[in-house]
């Protein structure tokens, strides 16, 4: 056989192995593409679907640069300004927070991307917090000296919502994120036997805090929104 038959033959058989190779490397091209162009899609879609985890402190993953972005974030933040109160200590910083009706309803209607998502998000924070029922307020301390664990102001703190009527903490959740020189924690009363103390009636509460060595005591005043 001589050369130009022998090149022939390579040809010959380059074209018959091409004719076998190449459909399969652009079926497994199509398919790449194909894999990626899905996953990508699905990839979008779970940004987009995705919730951040719930805060266990109501509307604490909040900054104030989110809640001015919106009008609904602006009366969102006025409104929780206007439920804080503050007491300054020897020892600690304190800041509470009366989270009533008004207060959540508010942090849904921010927190919501229309109205069926508002509606959502207040009855799983009702759910939650039962807020129809039972005063709920958040408890926020600070010390730079630290030490706020050997501290149990669970016991310091009485609601009045009569003069002559006066519930002591039902339930005190700390904050996962609670340190020892920053605690956070809801704080929850209930009215006696199981009653609830929340009604249409209420319009104001009043939360007495005593001074840890049992020396004086503040009261604290909130309009109750309904």
């Amino acid at each position: 056989m001589d050369a130009q038959t022998m090149g022939k033959d390579r040809d010959r058989r380059g074209r018959v192995n091409w004719s076998i190779v190449g459909p399969g490397l652009v079926l497994i091209a199509v398919l790449f593409i194909v894999a990626s162009f899905l996953y990508d899609q699905k990839m979008h879609r779970t940004l987009l679907e995705h919730e951040p985890e719930r805060p266990d402190i109501p509307g604490r993953n909040l900054a104030s640069s989110t809640l001015t972005a919106s009008d609904e974030g602006k009366d969102f933040l006025r409104l929780w300004e206007s439920k804080i109160r503050r007491l300054k200590g020897a020892q600690y910083d304190l800041e509470i927070v009366l989270n009533d009706i008004e207060f959540f309803r508010a942090l849904s209607r921010f927190e919501g991307r229309g109205e069926q998502e508002e509606k959502e998000r207040y009855k799983a924070y009702l759910k939650e917090y039962r807020f129809d029922q039972k005063p709920v307020f958040t408890v926020t301390m600070h010390s730079a000296k630290g030490r706020l664990f050997d501290l149990q102001p669970k016991e310091w703190m009485t609601l009045r919502v009569k003069e002559d009527e006066e519930h002591p903490p039902h339930h005190w959740a700390e904050s996962k994120r609670s340190i020892d020189y920053h605690r956070e924690a809801v704080l929850m009363f209930d009215g006696r036997h199981g009653h609830p103390i929340v009604s249409p009636e209420l319009r104001a509460v009043e939360l007495i805090v005593k001074d840890p060595a049992g020396k004086s005591e503040e009261v604290l005043h909130w309009g109750f929104g309904q």
